[in-house]
């Protein structure tokens, strides 16, 4: 009987142990099968990603540590990179996790973590250490020889690049990837790298192109419902349609971005897309509609928007430049500069130094006009230089969409495509190379005809505003700026002053000693009064002896104290310029604007220092008088 016994306790014991060992087995498969999907992609959806993400970790036991390894990748990726707190926690908990000393075991584990940081680091603004993850993630998946993580290296690495605008560099990581993902049969990523190709075949100058992947893409979407991905699409057709001139296409498709996420009541897509949207609607002149888009748009874009933070001031820019608001265009125009220039987008960047340039020619500021220009013109250069480079070229006619329609035949077509590329490229090769030379040609016959242009204009523009003797501006420049500096002091109730001065006797030293001898004089009184004033101040000659001085933001009382020490300088520091028994002086009259005196102008102004003038010249010269 105790033996029975015993036997029936050893079975059960091993009953027991069988059926935890089966329960033990199953729940490993259902998480490997959750973890197979949270990897190929066929998830999506940030809420359906956590839910599989908390199923596995329900399933996984605390000391299965290669199933809890995979896992931490999904818990890092399912983050919201729109939030930008979510996107901070996304990069600490990859840090957290790499900092660890288990992770050198788990090689798989530790460069999908690189990754992740890295893509966070991406959108938030920090393309350079971006970049440095990928490549780092990249060679270390090309040491441990995993395709997969390789093929996620060169397709995020080439996202990036194509955004700064290098193309070359970015379709041979792209094409490289999407070559991986198709041999690993990996749909979804196949996809998702294919529409990067697509934009990067936009953004350097192929938009039909792009288009026709594009609408390819969009078909496959929509077989799977799949409205996310549709709108990302749309968003982008809608761009390759505006650099071809296309723009109420375009208007459509980001009407119909803008509606989707307005109606998914999700506020920062469709600030986005409403910031995308005024764009379009500014380059067909609807400049009203494109401003209301842009104050619905503001409260949701910050500096953190990924992009579009740049891009919303840029749109603002030219409205205000289209509405004559010069100064507050050229505030915001520089703001996406600075944006552009971070991010390293070359292709705005330009856009931008263009319209900063036309600000700045709006604004009569020659100079910065034309040093503006010339970085526009290196930037430009730039650009096509790396369009018309060979391996670009190569590249746009290395990829065929139908690679991803039937996978093993569009292999052997695309080793077919490659060998007759190739032989293509060779019999082509002279004449790209005069293309290329030719466009060189032609973007330096361009920079230099810009570059005699604004010489010519800055030449014919300081003879038109300058004193030929004396090289200080002469009546028309001293009168124009005065004007300007009137009605700004009168607008801001700031004190205006002027000084209007002469030489004493001047006849006389011209028939003494002769016309040479008095230009000299001028030449020394010019030279002596513009040392004396601050940077503020403007010193011009507004006739023979006659010269202006026009004080911003200085009371009467000040002025006449200047125009005193200016009276004793001239006085006493040309004494010994004239080598005869001559002295040199000058009279002074001061006038300043009168607070709420709105009849009165600057040639008013200029009447009552001429006034004041002849009373210091009726009190004996050599002084300063009030009027």
């Amino acid at each position: 009987m105790k033996l029975a016994a015993s036997i029936k306790v050893l079975l059960l014991i091993i009953a027991f142990s069988f059926a935890s060992a089966c329960a033990w087995a199953d729940d490993n498969a259902k998480a490997d099968a959750i973890l197979n999907k949270l990897e190929d992609g066929s998830v999506v959806n940030n809420t359906h990603i956590q839910a599989y993400i908390d199923e596995a970790e329900a399933l996984i036991k605390p000391t299965d540590q290669a199933r809890s390894m995979r896992l931490i990748k999904a818990k890092c990726w399912v983050h919201d990179f729109t939030q930008t707190e979510d996107v901070n926690k996304a990069i600490d908990f990859a840090r957290h996790w790499l900092a660890q000393e288990k992770i050198e075991k788990f090689p798989v584990t530790k460069v999908d973590l690189i990754l992740c940081e890295s893509w966070f680091q991406e959108h938030k603004g920090l393309h350079e250490n971006a970049k440095k993850g990928y490549e780092k993630a990249l060679q270390l998946a090309l040491s441990i020889e995993n395709e997969r993580l390789a093929a996620d290296a060169y397709s995020l690495l080439g996202e990036l690049l194509s955004f700064q605008g290098n193309f070359t560099a970015a379709l041979t990581n792209l094409i490289k990837a999407q070559e991986l993902y198709q041999s690993l049969n990996t749909p979804y990523w196949q996809l998702y790298n294919l529409t990067a190709i697509a934009v990067s075949y936009r953004r350097f100058g192929d938009p039909e192109r792009a288009i026709y992947y594009f609408k390819k893409i969009i078909k496959i979407y929509r077989s799977q419902n799949d409205e996310d991905q549709i709108a990302f699409i749309r968003r982008d057709i809608a761009f390759a349609l505006e650099e071809l001139g296309r723009y109420p296409e375009a208007i459509k498709y980001h009407r119909q971005n803008y509606q989707y996420y307005r109606n998914r009541k999700e506020d920062l897509d469709q600030a986005i897309a409403a910031t995308e949207l005024a764009g379009a609607l500014i380059q067909v002149d609807k400049i009203k509609e494109a401003r209301a888009y842009l104050q619905e748009a503001k409260p949701h874009i910050k500096p953190d928007t990924a992009n579009t933070y740049s891009h919303f001031y840029l749109y603002l820019a030219q409205i205000l430049f289209a509405e004559q608001k010069l100064i507050q265009a050229l505030e915001y125009v520089e703001v996406a500069i600075s944006g552009f220039k971070k991010k390293k987008n070359n292709r705005y960047f330009q856009f931008s130094l263009l319209l900063k340039a036309d600000i700045h020619a709006a604004l009569e500021n020659w100079s910065l006009a034309y040093q503006t220009q010339q970085a526009f013109i290196k930037t430009h250069q730039e650009l096509d230089k790396q369009q018309l480079s060979q391996q670009t070229t190569e590249m746009r006619y290395k990829f065929d969409l139908d690679q991803i329609e039937t996978e093993n035949k569009q292999l052997l077509e695309y080793k077919r495509l490659k060998e007759n590329e190739k032989l293509i490229l060779e019999q082509n090769k002279q004449l790209q190379v005069m293309v290329l030379f030719l466009a060189v040609i032609i973007i330096f016959y361009l920079a230099y005809s810009v570059y005699k242009q604004r010489q010519k204009t800055k030449v014919l523009e300081t003879l038109a505003l300058t004193d030929h003797l004396t090289q200080l501006p002469n009546r028309r420049h001293m009168y124009k700026w005065g004007n300007k500096a009137f009605q700004q002091a009168r607008n801001s109730h700031n004190p205006l002053s002027i000084i209007l001065f002469d030489a004493d006797h001047f006849k006389k030293i011209n028939d003494e000693l002769g016309h040479e001898e008095g230009d000299k004089t001028l030449k020394k009184l010019a030279q002596l009064s513009a040392s004396l004033m601050r940077k503020q101040d403007k010193v011009g000659r507004i006739g023979g002896e006659e010269f202006l001085v026009i004080l911003r933001s200085t009371p009467k009382e000040q002025a006449l104290a200047i125009a005193q020490r200016l009276v004793d300088s001239v006085e006493t520091e040309l004494e010994q310029h004239l080598h005869c028994d001559n002295k040199l002086t000058i009279s002074a009259g001061v006038a300043y604007l009168e607070e709420n005196n709105s009849q009165d102008n600057f040639n008013a102004l200029v009447n009552r220092a001429d006034k004041a003038l002849y009373d210091a010249k009726s009190a004996g010269r050599n002084c300063a008088r009030l009027s």
